[in-house]
């Protein structure tokens, strides 16, 4: 072939400034997607980390009497039974920090009826029961109500079932939004180039050939601009977990943010989901179209 001879060109351009659009929409899709997603994560791991720290301990209040020696004889008879690792009296010094946030520095009042508490750290597969607790108390002579944290742990798992649920919910809406975007272009674009598809049928062209040229097309719209959106949400997430204002007080209820090799394994999926997405809603649709006869 001579070099002088021009080159054949593409039955499809492969570059369209009217799909400019559609990228945009598929891109700001696929950014919210990938944010659905790890709010999914992190729901999950936060559930972790709260109802771990609930599952191995135990709060015990003491109403009566306030003697600080009974209340010591029962935390040393909490600490001896089987499955009870450690059996604390907690101090007021330590009850005032706690309370700090809501009641202010100036800590609780002389004279405030607060009972004295004993925390437990408890072996989660062989603790005592709430039952044993309350007779040792008994035995003693003592009024109080022991708190096992079973219920806050289920809540907090129901809670985050629930944020993960949502979630996912609203990865489903998406990528249907996502499908219902590329079909009506796809469908627009078959319209637009209905003169090449025709020639393309004269001289013997199949419709899966037709439909091959447009979902590889799509297949490409997709890839780069779910991997914009993808990138997007990953620089938004680390920009959040860089600007987060230290509060290492308070990472019992909020903890720290920051992506770990799963999020980044979610949000690298993203494009790949995307295009998939976007190739195969354009085969279907093009398809379609062909057996209507344009």
């Amino acid at each position: 072939m001579s070099k002088d001879a021009p080159k054949a060109l593409p039955i499809l351009p492969a570059k369209d400034g009217r799909e400019t659009p559609l990228f945009a929409v598929v891109m700001i899709l696929c950014f919210c997607a990938c944010l659905a997603g790890l709010a999914a994560l992190a729901a999950g791991r936060a559930a972790s980390l709260w109802t771990a720290g609930l599952s191995t301990g135990v709060t015990v209040r003491v109403i009566e009497p306030r003697d600080p020696a009974k209340i010591a004889d029962l935390a040393a008879a909490f600490g001896a039974l089987p499955g009870v690792t450690e059996a604390r009296v907690i101090s007021e010094a330590e009850l005032s920090e706690l309370l700090e946030p809501w009641l202010g520095a100036g800590g609780l009042p002389q004279d405030a009826p607060i009972p004295s508490l004993i925390a437990l750290e408890v072996d989660p597969s062989a603790s005592p029961s709430s039952a044993q607790l309350i007779e040792i108390m008994r035995a003693r002579d003592v009024r109080g109500e022991v708190d096992g944290h079973d219920r806050w742990a289920q809540e907090v798992l129901t809670a985050a079932g629930q944020v993960r649920g949502v979630a996912f919910g609203a990865l489903g809406v998406l990528a249907f939004a996502a499908a219902s975007v590329v079909a009506f272009a796809a469908r627009a674009g078959l319209a637009i180039r209905r003169d090449v598809v025709e020639t393309l049928h004269l001289i013997g062209a199949r419709d899966g050939f037709i439909a091959g040229l447009f979902q590889w097309r799509y297949l490409r719209l997709g890839l780069s601009a779910g991997a914009f959106g993808a990138v997007l949400a990953l620089a938004s997430v680390f920009l959040i977990a860089a600007t987060r204002p230290s509060a290492a007080d308070r990472d019992w209820l909020l903890p720290s943010f920051s992506p770990d090799l799963l999020d980044i394994a979610a949000i690298a999926c993203a494009p790949l989901l995307a295009g998939a997405i976007a190739m195969l809603t354009a085969r279907v649709t093009v398809l379609q179209q062909l057996r209507r006869k344009l």
